[in-house]
């Protein structure tokens, strides 16, 4: 079996990272910061619409590309490359998915065209957090609608609609913005519903979506820090000579790239299971997100080291990568969630080892 990319996912890669390097350069995401800055930059959704990567997991018959998730992870590893901000993992990936194993055709006629033209943003709630509390939700005050998970059924909810409480808070990452939301049963009483009912089954796919899609973002985010990293062990000189050439630092950096390596594989299996092991691609996503994790963070970290004391100030970007991998460490499933669900499964397989 061949894994290699093929022709298309090797042109989707390289253009999807043409694209957002040219729409997002460093000092673009860094305006975004102001308090009077949208909550993304509209050149990036608009280019993303432009060349149908918002509408990359989208039926061609429903006005998308109808490419699969390995595809679309290409697009979100160049997005997290350049610490991108936008709702693309939550509207055009788990929303889409939502959609797609839920809605009847009339509703997704009516969301999957809007949401890849760019012309609607989905913001999911599926773990059934309503309850009468707060959630956290990344964009939530942009979205057009929320989708949420409640009584068995998933509900298009309108965040203007009396019983919705949207209020954004500052987070430690500050490319991104976040609301803590809080759905009223009186509200999602008046909200649509998509036709099919969501189960555990259903449930656990789409959290899975989730998890393999953010520990793709996650991999742009650390392989993207491991080259500023390089980049500056080659410009600093110490003693005379770039901190490169120092044995400290040498093996640091070849030790980040194996471990990219290694996590890379786990991504992109858990990306291919979603599209051709459904039975597996709980578990793929839960190792894809559990080793993305570790690396991410320790990448992260490392790249800080790498800079000196300069990399803990704003003059370099080297911080907000390392906080970008913190807030994607805690979306859809911590390490430790992701580590029960694995060893409940091999305590399982254990068990009906026993029994064979």
């Amino acid at each position: 079996m061949d894994f290699s990319d093929t022709e298309e996912q090797r042109l989707i890669r390289t253009s999807a990272a043409e694209l957002v390097r040219r729409l997002v350069p460093p000092e673009r995401v860094r305006a975004l910061f102001a308090a009077d800055a949208p909550a993304y930059c509209p050149d990036l959704w608009r280019g993303l619409a432009e060349a149908g990567y918002l509408g990359t997991l989208v039926p061609g018959d429903g006005g998308g590309a109808g490419l699969g998730f390995v595809e679309m992870g290409c697009v979100l590893e160049a997005l997290g490359g350049v610490l991108a901000s936008g709702p693309y993992l939550s509207s055009s990936v788990v929303a889409v998915e939502a959609l797609r194993l839920a809605a009847d055709e009339e509703q997704q006629g009516q969301w999957l065209p809007a949401i890849a033209s760019g012309e609607k943003v989905l913001c999911p709630m599926i773990d059934d957090q309503t309850g009468g509390g707060f959630a956290p939700v990344a964009y939530a005050h942009t979205a057009d609608a929320l989708l949420v998970a409640s009584g068995g059924h998933l509900h298009i909810v309108d965040p203007t609609a009396v019983g919705v409480a949207i209020d954004e808070f500052p987070s430690l990452d500050p490319t991104r913005h976040f609301a803590a939301v809080a759905v009223s049963s009186a509200a999602l009483a008046a909200a649509a519903r998509l036709a099919g009912p969501i189960d555990a089954a259903m449930t656990a796919r789409l959290m899975a979506v989730g998890a393999a899609a953010t520990a793709a973002e996650m991999l742009g985010v650390a392989s993207r820090a491991h080259e500023l990293a390089c980049a500056y062990a080659k410009e600093r000189q110490q003693f005379g000579k770039p901190i490169g050439s120092f044995q400290a630092i040498k093996h640091l950096l070849a030790d980040q790239r194996v471990a990219l390596e290694g996590a890379r594989s786990a991504v992109y299996a858990a990306l291919w299971a979603l599209d051709g092991d459904p039975a597996g691609a709980t578990v793929a996503a839960a190792v894809a997100k559990t080793a993305m994790s570790e690396v991410a963070l320790r990448i992260g970290a490392e790249a800080i080291q790498v800079h000196g004391g300069m990399g803990f100030t704003d003059e370099v970007d080297a911080h907000l990568y390392l906080k970008r991998a913190q807030m994607d460490a805690m979306a859809y499933g911590t390490s430790d969630h992701h580590g029960r669900l694995l060893a409940e499964r091999l305590r399982d397989l254990a068990q009906w080892t026993r029994l064979t």
